[in-house]
């Protein structure tokens, strides 16, 4: 391959990729969690590394409370991962953030028992 094919290759290459990233910036949040969880299967295999499951639970294990909590909060998080998932992400002013609503059904839960 010559130096001419090479760039050429690569300016293909480079305008490809430039489609791709702008195919992504312009993807909406609804337009991604659709092909999220087009790509998940029936079952719960998969939702465990869903980005707002991983992000839950680092903020549940970054809280400054007791350990019997933080573990409820974690069996929370497994119980209800196909709501959480699939519910609105609120801001703090429009409605409870992921964080605030596991606390509450958790709460609501041990109420229950």
């Amino acid at each position: 391959m010559n130096r001419r094919e090479s760039i050429k290759m690569l300016a293909a290459l480079g305008a490809s990729l430039a489609l791709l990233a702008l195919a992504i910036e312009s993807a909406s949040k609804k337009d991604i969690d659709a092909a999220w969880l087009a790509l998940q299967s029936s079952s719960h295999h998969g939702l465990v590394d869903h980005p707002r499951i991983v992000l839950l639970r680092n903020d549940v294990l970054s809280l400054p409370v007791n350990e019997e909590y933080k573990n409820l909060l974690l069996q929370s998080i497994e119980l209800y991962r196909d709501h959480i998932t699939n519910r609105p992400e609120y801001t703090h002013d429009v409605g409870w953030d992921d964080l605030e609503a596991i606390q509450q059904a958790t709460l609501s839960d041990m109420g229950e028992r």
